[in-house]
């Protein structure tokens, strides 16, 4: 794609409004509408009742981005005192000199008047873009109990890829007590076909530092692409799948109690993009409900 096209789709389009931590201005403009007044006659009555069915904005996901960060918090309606936040990612620029990555940040964001949808982009000088050899951009969209979101990189270095860029996509629950789980015993993969927790996995046993991961392979020698919560009650699931993962990481800490979906994304050659697709899972159901919807999302053959 030549740079002209590439500057063209960077365009702020939808996206992910849904950050973290700041509300854009005039998010939340308007009053909510009154409710149809119902009148004695039985068409009145029935059309009265078909208004009200339709879907209010305050039954949707609702995002915040967090300024300057390709990361974003989200809220929902249905569950009150909790919030997540969503890093997409966690670690981005890679210095070759210390060699490690940095928390990515010179991000500007575009968010929809009703939260729900956003884009971002890098507005890092171009010298700067070259050094890392790297460009991005991303969009997100909420709906009633979902988040898609999009990551695209441009290698706009001289060289190809080295090392890892843009890695860890990061959902933390820290701030949703409702899916606390420091013995890994609501923290489930799936594998060869079902449904297993994290604490199985480990066989009980954690590290000082309680973060613990899981390869993605196949499904006879590794773990699937999703990655689920059970909240305490057992009656609210929380997913996270990407198109790219290649290993699922958990921090069983109280204060992050985070899922990982960590990407794989090649080694870009100089001009080359890549994209990495995703979905954050929020509702009342099973883990079953989960795998079935995930299954039909990303196009995967459902294990027995």
């Amino acid at each position: 794609m030549s740079t002209t096209s590439f500057s063209m789709l960077m365009l702020p389009v939808l996206f992910v409004a849904t950050a973290c931590a700041q509300k854009p201005a005039g998010a939340r403009g308007g009053s909510e509408p009154l409710l149809p007044r119902v009148e004695k006659s039985a068409k009145a009555s029935v059309k009265a009742t078909t208004k009200s069915t339709q879907p209010a904005a305050r039954e949707f996901i609702t995002l915040d981005p967090v300024k300057d960060r390709p990361w974003f918090t989200f809220q929902h309606p249905r569950y009150p005192g909790n919030r997540w936040k969503f890093r997409m990612p966690e670690h981005g620029y890679y210095d070759k000199t210390t060699e490690r990555s940095s928390r990515p940040h010179s991000v500007q964001w575009k968010v929809q008047p009703d939260r729900r949808k956003a884009t971002f982009w890098c507005v890092l000088p171009e010298a700067k873009k070259k050094e890392y050899g790297l460009d991005f951009r991303g969009k997100i969209s909420a709906g009633k109990d979902t988040i898609d979101f999009e990551l695209r990189l441009k290698n706009v270095g001289p060289e190809a890829w080295a090392k890892q860029q843009m890695g860890l996509f990061c959902l933390p629950s820290g701030e949703a007590p409702m899916f606390h789980d420091y013995e890994a015993e609501r923290t489930h993969v799936r594998k060869g076909g079902k449904w297993i927790t994290m604490n199985e996995v480990i066989k009980g046993k954690f590290p000082s530092h309680r973060m613990v991961g899981a390869s993605v392979h196949s499904r006879s020698r590794g773990v699937e692409r999703l990655a689920a919560k059970l909240s305490k009650d057992g009656k609210t699931v929380l997913g996270l799948a990407t198109s790219n993962a290649g290993h699922l990481s958990f921090n069983f800490n109280r204060r992050t109690s985070c899922i990982h979906s960590n990407p794989r994304w090649g080694l870009l050659k100089p001009g080359q993009e890549v994209t990495a697709r995703g979905k954050i899972y929020l509702f009342e159901g099973t883990l079953d409900e989960l795998y079935q919807r995930y299954a039909k999302d990303f196009g995967v053959k459902k294990s027995e």
